[in-house]
């Protein structure tokens, strides 16, 4: 065995175990709270901005509900409570 393939093998057998408890740690840190971004465009008076204020002001899970004529926003608070309409 060459200087150059002991000195890799040593490596890799040092190394991996670090990347493993690395990658371990992504996993589970993505499974966080994720916040989205609400970004209008049109003027600044128009319904895009009213909407975007009502997204920043309700932390929670926000669901689109679409009727046949209307579309709404509402926050989900959990399981069994009744969602809050945001936006109409």
């Amino acid at each position: 065995m060459e200087i150059g393939e002991f000195l890799v093998d040593v490596a890799s057998t040092v190394t991996w175990p670090f990347v493993t408890v690395w990658a371990l740690f992504r996993l589970f840190k993505r499974d966080g709270p994720k916040r989205h971004a609400a970004i209008p465009s049109g003027p600044a008076t128009g319904e895009a901005y009213r909407v975007a204020e009502a997204l920043k002001q309700n932390p929670g899970e926000i669901a689109v509900v679409r009727g046949k004529t209307q579309l709404a926003l509402v926050e989900l608070a959990g399981p069994g409570a009744q969602p809050a309409v945001v936006g109409e």
